[in-house]
């Protein structure tokens, strides 16, 4: 696990320069040992367009086979027995026992608080504000700290200054648009704008299962305005 004092030792021992990490992070007393060492940057995106977005892809996982770029088409059964209701009251359907093993926290409540715990893969963890306060303060520490919804220019402009003399030869270097490509497959399905709509309307039910990662959110955007 990306927790583990063995994990970050192996890749020392390897010689690895970038890490990227996607799951879940260092338990927060490790990451302070270690964290005069590292150069950090992460980039944020609103948690319910987050969730959403994993939820779907996850349910075009369980529901549509994919060979090359063609994929069968979701079923109104498969949907009903991984609709996003059952997932968020009762935590069940859309993800396999090994899944919820492996990085249960995908879709689990207040995601970016409990990775920035180093509690990604414990996806039943209850958390609470002092959980809010550390995932703040590791946050905090992080060199730059982008989010996805601003303006490419601005995220470019802070890449060039994370990386500094290394951007001389990398394709950033004046760069307009910023390289994005998305892994939600599901969009592409006849049935998408159907299940679209049903999954839009448990948006109330995140924001209040989720107050945690909103207000950890706001705190990112105000470090992002911050670190310039």
């Amino acid at each position: 696990r990306a927790s583990s004092t063995d994990f970050w030792w192996s890749l020392y021992q390897r010689g690895l320069d970038i890490v990227n990490l996607e799951y879940n992070f260092l338990l927060p007393e490790d990451y302070f040992k270690v964290q005069s060492e590292l150069w950090t940057i992460t980039m944020l995106r609103n948690p319910w367009d987050r969730f959403r977005s994993t939820y779907e892809k996850e349910l075009s996982r369980r529901c549509r086979k994919c060979e090359d770029v063609k994929c069968t088409n979701l079923t109104e059964t498969c949907y009903e027995e991984n609709n996003m209701e059952m997932w968020m009251y009762h935590g069940t359907g859309i993800l396999s026992k090994e899944q919820l093993r492996r990085w249960g926290g995908i879709l689990s409540p207040n995601y970016y608080t409990r990775m920035l715990n180093g509690l990604g893969d414990v996806h039943d963890a209850e958390l609470t504000q002092s959980h809010l306060d550390t995932a703040k303060k590791v946050l905090g520490t992080f060199d730059h700290v982008l989010i996805l919804e601003m303006p490419d220019e601005s995220k470019i402009e802070k890449l060039n200054a994370f990386l500094g003399d290394d951007i001389n030869d990398r394709k950033l270097k004046g760069r307009v648009g910023f390289p994005s490509q998305s892994n939600n497959i599901l969009k592409e399905d006849p049935m998408y704008r159907t299940i679209r709509n049903r999954i839009d309307k448990h948006e109330g039910l995140f924001e209040e299962q989720n107050k945690l990662d909103i207000k950890l959110y706001a705190y990112a955007k105000e470090l992002s305005s911050a670190k310039g």
